[in-house]
């Protein structure tokens, strides 16, 4: 019988919290399965469009979660303009 190694949990058991953020940093990193889009800087001159996954940005954020998921849900077809925030700042905020 082979023993199970004790770093690697199994199919059923949770992953480490390290493995989930290493997850979530790939995510923002690519536009992979994103589904909104923000513009972001109009008002600088230069826009910059980040793809985003509004179920990351609801859990973190009742007002994102209204925005989203509320009574009267965004339906993000177009990417929601955020002109007065520096693309930068915007970014960093995201990471």
């Amino acid at each position: 019988m082979v023993s199970p190694n004790p770093s690697s949990p199994g199919p059923d058991q949770p992953r480490p919290v390290s493995g989930i953020v290493s997850c979530i940093k790939k995510t923002f990193a690519s536009a992979d399965m994103s589904d909104v889009e923000f513009a972001v800087g109009r008002q600088f001159g230069s826009v910059k469009i980040f793809p985003a996954h509004r179920y990351i940005f609801s859990v973190r954020s009742t007002v994102f979660y209204t925005m989203f998921y509320g009574s009267l849900p965004e339906k993000c077809d177009e990417p929601i303009d955020i002109p007065d925030f520096i693309p930068a700042a915007f970014g960093n905020m995201l990471r």
